[in-house]
Protein backbone atom coordinates (compact mmCIF):
# COMPACT_ATOMS: atom_id res chain seq x y z
CA UNK A 1 0.00 0.00 0.00
CA UNK A 2 1.09 3.59 -0.94
CA UNK A 3 2.17 5.82 2.10
CA UNK A 4 -0.60 8.18 3.14
CA UNK A 5 1.49 11.47 1.96
CA UNK A 6 1.68 10.13 -1.44
CA UNK A 7 -2.55 10.59 -1.77
CA UNK A 8 -2.53 14.03 -1.43
CA UNK A 9 -2.26 15.33 -4.75
CA UNK A 10 -4.72 12.38 -5.07
CA UNK A 11 -6.99 13.91 -2.00
CA UNK A 12 -6.88 17.54 -3.54
CA UNK A 13 -8.26 16.87 -6.60
CA UNK A 14 -11.05 15.37 -4.72
CA UNK A 15 -12.03 17.91 -2.99
CA UNK A 16 -12.05 19.79 -5.86
CA UNK A 17 -14.01 17.83 -7.70
CA UNK A 18 -11.60 17.21 -11.20
CA UNK A 19 -11.59 13.56 -10.79
CA UNK A 20 -12.80 11.12 -13.28
CA UNK A 21 -15.87 9.07 -11.64
CA UNK A 22 -13.86 6.14 -11.89
CA UNK A 23 -11.05 7.89 -9.36
CA UNK A 24 -13.59 8.99 -7.52
CA UNK A 25 -14.93 5.32 -6.81
CA UNK A 26 -11.86 3.69 -6.11
CA UNK A 27 -10.55 6.58 -3.88
CA UNK A 28 -13.80 6.39 -1.70
CA UNK A 29 -13.42 2.78 -1.54
CA UNK A 30 -9.60 3.32 -0.41
CA UNK A 31 -11.23 6.11 2.21
CA UNK A 32 -13.70 3.08 3.55
CA UNK A 33 -10.82 0.92 4.18
CA UNK A 34 -8.23 3.08 5.11
CA UNK A 35 -8.69 5.24 8.57
CA UNK A 36 -5.93 7.35 8.38
CA UNK A 37 -6.50 7.94 4.79
CA UNK A 38 -10.45 8.80 5.88
CA UNK A 39 -8.92 11.25 8.71
CA UNK A 40 -6.31 13.08 6.52
CA UNK A 41 -9.09 13.52 3.97
CA UNK A 42 -10.84 15.05 6.86
CA UNK A 43 -7.91 17.51 7.59
CA UNK A 44 -8.22 18.77 4.49
CA UNK A 45 -11.61 19.45 4.41
CA UNK A 46 -11.08 21.67 7.25
CA UNK A 47 -7.81 23.44 5.78
CA UNK A 48 -10.42 24.49 2.79
CA UNK A 49 -13.56 25.70 5.41
CA UNK A 50 -10.52 27.64 7.43
CA UNK A 51 -8.93 29.26 4.13
CA UNK A 52 -12.71 29.93 2.56
CA UNK A 53 -13.58 31.85 6.02
CA UNK A 54 -10.72 33.75 6.46
CA UNK A 55 -10.05 35.85 3.35
CA UNK A 56 -7.32 38.03 3.99
CA UNK A 57 -8.68 41.84 4.10
CA UNK A 58 -7.25 43.60 0.32
CA UNK A 59 -6.91 47.91 0.18
CA UNK A 60 -9.39 49.77 -1.42
CA UNK A 61 -8.57 50.15 -5.18
CA UNK A 62 -7.89 53.83 -4.48
CA UNK A 63 -5.33 53.29 -1.53
CA UNK A 64 -2.02 54.52 -3.59
CA UNK A 65 -4.01 57.38 -4.12
CA UNK A 66 -5.37 58.11 -0.93
CA UNK A 67 -1.90 57.71 0.33
CA UNK A 68 -0.06 60.04 -2.15
CA UNK A 69 -2.65 62.68 -1.64
CA UNK A 70 -1.79 62.44 2.53
CA UNK A 71 1.74 62.70 1.44
CA UNK A 72 1.35 65.64 -1.02
CA UNK A 73 -1.16 67.45 2.26
CA UNK A 74 1.96 67.42 4.48
CA UNK A 75 4.12 69.52 1.56
CA UNK A 76 6.94 67.18 1.92
CA UNK A 77 10.06 68.81 0.29
CA UNK A 78 13.16 66.92 0.14
CA UNK A 79 16.00 68.92 1.91
CA UNK A 80 19.49 69.26 -0.02
CA UNK A 81 21.76 67.55 2.62
CA UNK A 82 25.49 69.65 3.24
CA UNK A 83 26.93 67.00 5.17
CA UNK A 84 28.92 65.61 2.60
CA UNK A 85 30.28 69.03 2.43
CA UNK A 86 31.44 69.02 6.32
CA UNK A 87 32.37 65.45 6.25
CA UNK A 88 34.86 66.19 3.80
CA UNK A 89 36.09 69.44 4.99
CA UNK A 90 36.66 67.96 8.58
CA UNK A 91 38.42 64.95 7.17
CA UNK A 92 40.87 67.16 5.50
CA UNK A 93 41.86 69.19 7.92
CA UNK A 94 42.39 66.08 9.93
CA UNK A 95 44.15 64.21 7.23
CA UNK A 96 46.19 67.46 6.83
CA UNK A 97 46.66 68.03 10.48
CA UNK A 98 48.64 64.20 10.77
CA UNK A 99 50.28 65.16 7.27
CA UNK A 100 52.13 68.41 8.11
CA UNK A 101 53.03 66.40 11.59
CA UNK A 102 54.81 63.66 9.30
CA UNK A 103 57.56 66.35 8.83
CA UNK A 104 60.43 67.43 11.17
CA UNK A 105 59.75 70.83 12.64
CA UNK A 106 62.17 71.11 15.05
CA UNK A 107 63.63 74.73 15.07
CA UNK A 108 67.16 75.14 15.67
CA UNK A 109 66.92 77.49 18.06
CA UNK A 110 70.52 79.92 18.91
CA UNK A 111 69.69 81.50 21.77
CA UNK A 112 72.37 83.66 23.24
CA UNK A 113 74.33 83.05 26.32
CA UNK A 114 74.74 85.68 29.25
CA UNK A 115 77.41 85.23 32.45
CA UNK A 116 75.25 85.41 35.23
CA UNK A 117 77.63 84.80 38.05
CA UNK A 118 75.12 85.27 40.76
CA UNK A 119 71.94 83.59 39.64
CA UNK A 120 74.33 80.67 38.05
CA UNK A 121 75.17 79.75 41.60
CA UNK A 122 71.57 79.26 42.65
CA UNK A 123 71.11 77.35 39.83
CA UNK A 124 72.09 73.76 39.37
CA UNK A 125 75.52 72.62 37.34
CA UNK A 126 73.72 72.27 34.28
CA UNK A 127 72.20 75.60 33.51
CA UNK A 128 69.15 76.74 31.78
CA UNK A 129 69.60 75.73 28.36
CA UNK A 130 65.63 75.40 27.16
CA UNK A 131 66.73 73.67 23.24
CA UNK A 132 68.31 70.49 26.01
CA UNK A 133 64.97 70.19 27.88
CA UNK A 134 62.38 70.69 25.45
CA UNK A 135 61.47 68.97 22.75
CA UNK A 136 60.52 71.29 20.63
CA UNK A 137 59.34 68.51 18.16
CA UNK A 138 56.62 67.55 20.54
CA UNK A 139 56.10 71.21 20.98
CA UNK A 140 55.02 72.20 17.38
CA UNK A 141 52.67 68.60 17.38
CA UNK A 142 50.47 69.82 20.22
CA UNK A 143 50.32 73.38 18.75
CA UNK A 144 49.07 71.74 15.43
CA UNK A 145 46.75 69.31 17.10
CA UNK A 146 45.26 72.33 19.28
CA UNK A 147 44.94 74.76 16.76
CA UNK A 148 42.84 72.07 14.68
CA UNK A 149 40.85 71.47 17.63
CA UNK A 150 39.82 75.32 18.04
CA UNK A 151 39.46 75.33 14.40
CA UNK A 152 36.82 72.48 14.54
CA UNK A 153 35.39 73.88 18.06
CA UNK A 154 34.64 77.16 16.02
CA UNK A 155 33.03 75.49 13.15
CA UNK A 156 31.06 73.60 14.97
CA UNK A 157 30.09 77.08 17.16
CA UNK A 158 30.03 79.10 14.28
CA UNK A 159 28.39 77.30 11.50
CA UNK A 160 26.80 73.84 12.66
CA UNK A 161 24.87 75.08 15.68
CA UNK A 162 23.25 78.05 13.40
CA UNK A 163 22.13 75.92 10.48
CA UNK A 164 21.00 73.13 12.64
CA UNK A 165 18.62 75.57 14.97
CA UNK A 166 17.48 77.19 11.99
CA UNK A 167 16.11 73.81 10.76
CA UNK A 168 14.53 72.66 13.75
CA UNK A 169 12.71 76.13 13.57
CA UNK A 170 12.04 75.29 9.88
CA UNK A 171 9.93 72.22 10.90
Amino acid sequence: MKNIEEYDDLLWSYLDNSLSSKEKKELETKLSENKALSLRLEEFKSLTNFTKKNILATPSERFTQIVMSKIDDLGFQPKKSHWLLVITVIMTVIGCSFYISQYDTTMQLNLPSYELPLLESYLPSEGLNFTKNINLDIVSKVLLYSVTFLGLLLFDRAILKPYFKSRRLAS
